[in-house]
């Protein structure tokens, strides 16, 4: 971050706000490679991503799914906590960030709901 930049930020160290942005980039790509990894249905265990005990199971991977969701949910929220009024540009940039994350929450729950999840109720496909 430039000078004009840092000074923009108060009441909170700057290395701290970007220790912060950091982690949720390397979160996010985490993520994107979980993701392609769970997608390319990988044989045996991956050493740097936690899977689903079942590939079969669409609600099994939805909830897990859903419970990684929450976690950031949570991280996005206590971030935004610390730096509101101090930090706009880092504020906004998490604030979309969070908004993207809290609307696939309610995408997956209304798929878990539903019961048919993308693969449908017996797994078979759309609908079932």
């Amino acid at each position: 971050m430039g000078t004009a930049g840092i000074n923009l930020v108060r009441n909170v160290e700057v290395k701290d706000v970007v220790r912060s942005l950091d982690r949720f980039y390397c979160y996010n790509l985490a993520v994107m490679h979980w993701a392609e990894a769970l997608a390319n249905r990988l044989e045996g265990p991956a050493a740097e991503f936690s899977l689903p005990a079942s590939f079969s199971d669409v609600g099994t991977i939805l909830r897990y799914a859903a419970g990684q969701v929450r976690v950031i949910i949570r991280d996005y929220g206590a971030f935004l906590d610390w730096v509101r009024g101090n930090d706009e540009l880092s504020y906004r940039l998490v604030l979309g960030l969070l908004g993207d994350e809290v609307h696939r929450e309610a995408e997956i729950e209304a798929a878990l709901e539903d019961g048919r999840g993308p693969a449908g109720p017996d797994g078979r496909g759309p609908g079932g």
